[in-house]
């Protein structure tokens, strides 16, 4: 089975070769347990010699994640501290497929980062997955978008909240990305259900309402598929009675 980790970074910047991340957070998915949202969750402030570092910040990135005003540097960690965290999340995300918004960044500094931080490592290709998941560019792809919708925006699109002293954080992008991550499934679910109960001839893609914290997914035949997306179950309706449950493979 898939493993799936959510993850964000703060950094100084956009430069993948020359950045350095200013917080790191990952949040393990599970897609085995239906009643389950998360996981293993990490979220820190790694060692960064803060005269190199934040010489070279790049003033707009300081500005997006609100380093000083969050006060990031009051939780920054010792250098054996962070080897410590470091080898966590090398361990967390062995064999996972990473998700996120712009994930490809956030991997590539991750990586360069890890190597250079932890040189004790044998490894020299990431232990993570090759294939990433951009929860940005799947929710263009899956809601038939002329371009790809920010992190906020997707939010949006899919109708989840999110907390603006949230926004540009490590932490919050990353539970961010993870719902976005879970909506995009389980319409995905829903879309798979709906075709499977159909007559095989060429129909719409089922169209989507929510109510509260339920989509009701309908096509051409009338039937309904009906899932909560916080409780994860999915119970197929047709007729106004139950078929089964479904829970995510």
């Amino acid at each position: 089975m898939n493993r799936y980790v959510a993850l964000d970074l703060e950094t100084t910047g956009l430069d993948i070769f020359e950045d350095h991340p200013l917080e790191i957070a990952a949040v393990e998915l599970p897609t085995d347990d239906p009643d389950t949202l998360y996981g293993q969750t990490m979220v820190f402030v790694p060692a960064h010699n803060t005269r190199d570092v934040l010489r070279n910040a790049s003033p707009q990135a300081l500005a997006v994640n609100r380093y000083y005003e969050r006060r990031l540097f009051e939780q920054e960690l010792t250098h054996a501290e962070t080897e410590d965290h470091a080898r966590d999340l090398l361990k967390m995300l062995d064999g996972a497929t990473l998700v996120g918004a712009n994930v490809a960044y956030d991997a590539a500094v991750l990586w360069r980062w890890l190597r250079k931080f932890v040189p004790y490592t044998t490894r020299t290709t990431p232990p993570w997955k090759f294939r990433l998941y951009d929860v940005e560019l799947a929710t263009a792809i899956a809601l038939d978008l002329d371009a790809i919708p920010s992190l906020s925006k997707c939010c949006e699109l899919w109708d989840l909240a999110l907390a603006g002293d949230l926004a540009h954080t490590a932490l919050g992008d990353t539970f961010a990305a993870a719902d976005v991550f879970h909506a995009l499934t389980t319409a995905h679910t829903a879309r798979r259900v709906a075709d499977a109960l159909t007559d095989p001839v060429p129909v719409p893609v089922p169209t989507f309402k929510r109510c509260g914290h339920v989509f009701y997914a309908a096509n051409q035949s009338h039937v309904c598929v009906k899932i909560n997306l916080h409780a994860g179950r999915h119970s197929t309706i047709a007729n106004g009675k139950p078929l089964y449950d479904l829970s995510p493979q």
